[in-house]
């Protein structure tokens, strides 16, 4: 071994031995002093937020304000987080949480969702509304979705003349979800690696089974912030403080049901008529 080897070794070696910093420390290492804005970028994984929805007994909710909604929260909590952070008082001048909030920014709304690809015939309207609904989210909402090809066996089993029961649908839908959720984590640590990475992250699902690449983050890279936001339904134990993982969140989970608790009348009306006005314009 020559001496480039033993230094590197060395240097190795040092770096594992130390320990992580804590929780703290991670989530604000970001100097607060220099007048830019700190972006918020949100990954949602559309299919927990729509099996959430429906089982609340809505067949549609206006994506785009459920999300500018969470972002509001999100920032909130981020500044209560920052300002209860001796480390983070110090960089920031002791602003109170409110102040501290505002130096957030909404950035990239990162929208996953499944592109059905080999359908029935007969679920060819169901597929086209499902494509017209991405379209508004990216034109109106400004939403990058991002559609995963997967294949979709619909409302029909292949063989059979009937058309199959909502369970046998759903666990139908649900053998495709792998793809989604896998795009989601690749894109979430792509960006969270990146140079240019978001100052904090807001993933919008309670699936658990994003919880190892969030842990990931949280314990090995420096200056981002996670969050989650989900449907008390879809969101999973790990989430909370607490949690039998032994994870330390830097904010609590958002539960999304509050959004709809003052909200939910207008909507449910909406529904009862027969859809929402999204729906019913393309009827």
């Amino acid at each position: 071994m020559n001496a480039t080897d033993k230094a590197m070794l060395s240097t190795v070696s040092k770096q594992e031995s130390k320990q992580s910093p804590p929780l703290q420390e991670i989530s604000s290492a970001s100097t607060w002093n220099d007048g830019k804005p700190r972006q918020i970028e949100i990954f949602a994984d559309r299919a927990n937020i729509k099996r959430a929805i429906e089982d609340l007994g809505f067949s549609d909710i206006p994506y785009g304000k459920l999300v500018n909604w969470t972002i509001v929260k999100f920032k909130k909590r981020l500044g209560k987080f920052m300002a209860s952070t001796a480390s983070c008082r110090a960089r920031h001048g002791g602003q109170t949480g409110d102040v501290v909030s505002q130096k957030f920014c909404r950035g990239t709304i990162w929208w996953f969702t499944a592109q059905p690809k080999n359908y029935h015939p007969d679920d060819r309207e169901f597929v086209a509304s499902y494509e017209r609904c991405n379209e508004e989210l990216r034109s109106h909402e400004g939403f990058n979705v991002q559609p995963v090809p997967v294949h979709f066996h619909g409302f029909h089993v292949e063989g059979k003349d009937r058309a199959i029961s909502a369970n046998e649908r759903e666990r139908t839908w649900n053998k495709q979800d792998a793809g989604v959720d896998v795009a989601l984590t690749t894109r979430l640590l792509r960006r969270c690696l990146a140079k240019d990475h978001p100052h904090a992250v807001l993933l919008i699902s309670g699936d658990c089974d994003f919880t190892p690449v969030l842990r990931e983050i949280i314990e090995t890279i420096p200056g981002i912030t996670v969050g989650v936001a989900a449907f008390r339904s879809r969101l999973s134990g790990v989430y909370w403080p607490g949690n039998k993982l032994g994870i330390q969140w830097p904010v609590r989970p958002i539960v999304l049901d509050d959004f709809l608790t003052t909200r939910s009348q207008g909507w449910k009306s909406r529904v009862d008529a027969g859809g929402s006005s999204h729906e019913r314009s393309q009827r």
